[in-house]
């Protein structure tokens, strides 16, 4: 039997690492609605990238989009709470 890595792995990389390292740019860049923009902007890329997906998509294109999908959504988090 095989273990292979679930994508939610993945993602849950993505999104947490953006997550935090939006969280530290929050502070040096006062252009607030900037970074959700930014950040759904490399969600969508990410999505558009995951529907090209063919049989013959390498696991680390895929792995890579998945990262891209999981950074866009996570650049968003910080966006829903008001800095201090």
């Amino acid at each position: 039997m095989c273990r292979r890595r679930s994508s939610g792995s993945r993602r849950l990389l993505g999104l947490v690492g953006a997550s935090v390292l939006i969280g530290q740019v929050m502070v040096l860049v006062p252009l607030y609605r900037f970074r959700g923009t930014a950040g759904i902007a490399v969600m969508r890329l990410g999505l558009w990238l995951l529907s090209q997906v063919t049989t013959s998509t390498s696991k680390l294109e895929m792995a890579r989009d998945i990262v891209l999908v999981g950074a866009g959504l996570g650049a968003t988090f910080p966006c829903t709470c008001r800095p201090p």
